[in-house]
């Protein structure tokens, strides 16, 4: 079995690939990523319970926005106030040096 895209079958997969779809020129996903035109992202899972997922879709009915944007503010906000917790910020620097003497012992 092959998977077809707009950009061809999988197992042929090519990111410099310029292809069609109905008449539609689509640019190649280098030259896409290269223009800064698309941000890379990636995929995730996410099982709530019932209930949460309810209110999530509810809160995202009223503030006339997706559930997906409403996952994304959400993220944003518990970096941000993780960037400014102090407990945080310290276990983040030892963290940093822990990672930073191991690689410097494999670049030996």
């Amino acid at each position: 079995m092959v998977l077809v895209s707009a950009y061809g079958p999988w197992d042929d997969y090519n990111p410099d690939f310029e292809g069609w779809y109905r008449g539609t020129v689509i640019p190649s996903v280098r030259n896409m990523r290269a223009s800064g035109s698309i941000k890379m992202t990636r995929t995730r899972t996410l099982r709530l319970p019932t209930d949460q997922a309810e209110a999530l879709q509810a809160i995202a009915r009223i503030d006339e926005t997706s559930v997906n944007e409403e996952i994304l503010q959400a993220i944003a906000a518990h970096i941000e106030a993780r960037r400014q917790d102090a407990e945080f910020r310290k276990r983040l620097e030892a963290s940093i040096a822990r990672n930073r003497e191991i690689l410097e012992q494999l670049a030996r």
